[in-house]
């Protein structure tokens, strides 16, 4: 049998033949359009939060209170004591030229107790403390006046920031050269007719 395979001649072209009818298979090539068009998607949203979102900047007005309020539960003493605004103006602008000493209308001819001068992170501000209404839980109402460009961040006084911190009322606005924290134990309804 071996004998009759030996006598079996192939074609002397069937390398050629076999190499010819090879069918050329080739691997699918990698798409690159679907990672482009993702690309382009990813840089359009960066672009987006980037460049477009507002910049979230802390609240100045937020920061003013919150320090207000902070203030006012550390205060252990006034640096001068009157029974009257004109009296507490007077003594203020003569330890300061720069600080206003304005008060709402709401707050006119309302006995005071006493006033302070002090800082914060570098903003020199006037403390003028009321005493209205009847006696009770902190019936103060405390008046911080800031120069305007050292607190630009405060509403124009036609819009009035009133907000609750805990037990506090505080209300923040601007009017003129000055910037206003003003702040009571209460409600801020409380404040919102003393303005």
């Amino acid at each position: 049998m071996v004998e009759k395979l030996r006598e079996i001649k192939p074609p002397a072209d069937l390398k050629e033949q076999i190499l010819a009818g090879r069918a050329v298979i080739r691997p699918p090539g990698f798409d690159w359009k679907p990672v482009w068009v993702a690309l382009a998607a990813s840089l359009a949203v960066l672009f987006a939060i980037v460049f477009l979102s507002p910049v979230t900047k802390p609240d100045q007005a937020v920061a003013a209170e919150a320090f207000a309020v902070d203030y006012l539960e550390k205060l252990t003493r006034l640096d001068h004591k009157a029974s009257t605004l004109p009296e507490l103006q007077s003594w203020l602008k003569s330890k300061s030229k720069s600080i206003g000493t304005g008060a709402p209308n709401g707050l006119a001819g309302v006995p005071t107790i006493g006033c302070r001068l002090a800082d914060w992170e570098g903003r020199e501000f006037s403390l003028i403390c009321f005493k209205p209404g009847v006696e009770g839980l902190r019936p103060e109402v405390h008046l911080f006046v800031f120069k305007r460009e050292d607190l630009p961040g405060l509403p124009e006084r036609s819009e009035v920031h009133l907000s609750q911190r805990g037990d506090w009322a505080v209300a923040g606005w601007a009017d003129g050269d000055s910037s206003y924290i003003m702040a009571r134990v209460g409600d801020s309804g409380s404040l919102r007719k003393l303005l």
